[in-house]
């Protein structure tokens, strides 16, 4: 149309449905400890991303507003397996405790009264989307004002076996191809990538005890190790495919990044913190 250089439209064809299995395990043993375990096992199937929340690939529209239910598939935030487990340990040293009970205000003030926490965390990794961008297609627009992201075609398993995957090669290239101009809506299902599974511990090390001088007067402290064990958890591979380039026997010579990792969660951080009231 002449003048005009992207028309954006906004259709009531979304849809998103969410089914879980979920438990939970707590329990107050004696001795003061606590333990909290909680379970999730569930499946996000919907069509589309919400838009300007477009983890790992994903869009807020779809590839072919003509056959919506070829965008049908799992969430953005689909995360089939989830566990958490907390304990709280009041550690049964010092006054007041099973142990050293009578202990000297001294001593109390360095073995006595301390609480040890922890939170284990095991999750499923995120769905990854695989696309491309014509530019020609999509003018290079966000998805917010129209714009879109093809998938590719697929000519065999994109998903590499486990042992397989490494982070510079996550994806299969090689059963990936770039549809034409003419025809640019790809087979591939909707995120059918997924990211390596996230598992971090965190410990926490608290202690208040009482100063002499007056009923209120006290000294907190605490220190938190997050990732305690320096667990490698890395990010979502890289989903899009508009880099391969391929020789005439249909061998990939370039990817362009498909298929590599080049993020990573946090590293081990441990932070303190010390409190004086009087």
């Amino acid at each position: 149309i002449t003048g005009f250089r992207s028309i954006s439209s906004v259709l009531p064809a979304a849809f998103s449905n969410y089914h879980a299995l979920q438990v939970k395990f707590e329990r107050r043993f004696s001795g003061g400890l606590y333990a909290l375990n909680s379970f999730t096992w569930s499946k996000a199937i919907d069509n589309v991303s919400q838009v300007l929340e477009e983890p790992a690939g994903n869009t807020g529209t779809p590839q072919n507003v003509f056959n919506l239910a070829a965008d049908r598939g799992p969430g953005a935030y689909d995360q089939p397996f989830n566990n958490t487990t907390s304990v709280v340990w009041e550690v049964p040293v010092g006054r007041g405790r099973a142990f050293v009970a009578n202990a000297p205000y001294l001593l109390d003030a360095i073995i006595g009264g301390w609480t040890l926490s922890g939170i284990n965390t095991m999750t499923s990794g995120q769905a990854v989307n695989l696309r491309y961008t014509p530019s020609p297609v999509t003018a290079n627009l966000p998805s917010f004002l129209g714009g879109i992201a093809l998938r590719p075609n697929l000519v065999g398993n994109p998903i590499l076996p486990k042992d397989e995957r490494t982070i510079d090669r996550y994806f299969n290239a090689e059963a990936v191809r770039l549809p034409s101009v003419t025809s640019p809506f790809g087979n591939a299902g909707r995120n059918i990538g997924r990211s390596p599974s996230f598992y971090q511990l965190d410990l926490g090390l608290q202690k208040s005890f009482a100063l002499p001088f007056n009923e209120v007067s006290k000294i907190e402290f605490r220190a938190e190790f997050f990732n305690l064990l320096n667990k490698t958890n890395f990010g979502a591979p890289n989903g899009s495919a508009a880099g391969l380039v391929f020789d005439a026997n249909g061998r990939v010579t370039a990817t362009g990044g498909f298929g590599q990792i080049r993020s990573a969660f946090p590293a081990r951080q441990v932070q303190f913190a010390l409190k004086v009231a009087f």
